[in-house]
């Protein structure tokens, strides 16, 4: 069982020498043997949310971005499911405000990092009432155009469900506010560990977040690799202010750090890399771009069909 206000969570391979020989040595047994573990831990992460039989309880599961919370949710949702209990999911993404409404940072750009880029009325509303009828009409967020779609989606649960509310926001009080907090859960996931070449640190977990960022937002966000690198600097500032304050009072951490993942993002991520024109970057973006090429030039590449469909990974790498 997970004790409750610890910070303890599964840990992984993390130096690169070790990483290169299992990618060549035994490929198909490394990459099986992370997802075991990884499914261990959330194997564990659900009995501890289903010890609960009462109404209704909401598990608040939060992480910055690119942490792998929607498959995490997903697969959270599996494992109740085999502890015969029903689950639903709710994503917060789906509650933000046109960009328009969006708060603004001093330059006048949207600040889409900020909690209050999230329609928090709403998001209360539907859990209130989620919770008193149990059932609820959620909006569905358009991302090409940022804006809300005209249709909404029926939610309807059964007696004794949990619901899963997932973003980056999640254990903001803000959020369930209105709920007592002995009858909320709250879970926070996010890459735990960088990669190191024996004392040198290739990278940080942050790092590791922001290449599986870059070729996510590539391909299924229309979103160039420039650009994920000039607003990474707005994106960590954002986790700072919002989201890693509430780590604390998480009951469960969950590592979403798969020894493997550089091996299988190495190729297509020095591609993406090779577009960016440093010239027009800051010191400090240009010092990220040359960290992380370094790192990828030490890993050893891996086919992204070893990687299971079931996989976390797949947020990342599915459009390749």
């Amino acid at each position: 069982m997970v004790n409750l206000q610890t910070e303890t969570y599964q840990k992984y391979e993390n130096q690169i020498q070790t990483i290169n020989r299992f990618a060549q040595e035994e490929p198909q047994a490394f990459v099986r043997r992370v997802e075991t573990q990884y499914g261990d831990s959330l194997a564990e992460a659900a009995r501890f949310v289903a010890r609960k039989t009462g109404g209704m309880e909401l598990v608040m599961l939060a992480g910055p971005s690119s942490s792998g919370k929607t498959t995490t949710a997903q697969m959270l949702m599996k494992e109740l499911e085999k502890q015969g209990v029903f689950s639903a999911s709710i994503s917060l993404d789906d509650f933000y405000r046109r960009e328009e409404d969006s708060p603004r940072l001093p330059d006048g750009r949207p600040d889409f990092e900020s909690v209050y880029a999230l329609d928090i009325p709403e998001i209360q509303a539907c859990l209130l009432e989620l919770e008193r009828t149990h059932r609820c009409y959620l909006p569905i967020f358009d991302f090409s155009s940022h804006a809300p779609k005209a249709e909404k989606r029926l939610l309807e649960i059964p007696d004794h469900s949990v619901v899963i509310v997932e973003g980056l926001h999640a254990l903001n009080p803000l959020i369930a506010e209105g709920f007592p907090s002995d009858e909320l859960l709250r879970i926070y996931l996010s890459v735990k560990q960088g990669i190191y070449d024996g004392d040198e640190e290739l990278l940080t977990a942050n790092d590791v977040r922001f290449i599986r960022r870059m070729v996510r937002d590539f391909h299924n966000r229309a979103c160039s690799p420039q650009k994920t690198v000039t607003i990474w600097g707005d994106v960590m500032h954002g986790e700072y202010t919002y989201i890693k304050p509430f780590r604390p009072i998480a009951n469960v951490h969950i590592n979403t750090f798969h020894s493997y993942e550089l091996c299988v993002l190495k190729e297509e991520a020095e591609r993406l890399l090779a577009s960016v024109s440093e010239e027009e970057l800051s010191q400090q973006e240009q010092q990220l771009v040359h960290k992380v090429k370094k790192a990828l030039e030490k890993a050893i590449p891996l086919p992204r069909t070893l990687v299971p469909g079931s996989s976390v990974l797949q947020e990342f790498i599915g459009a390749i």
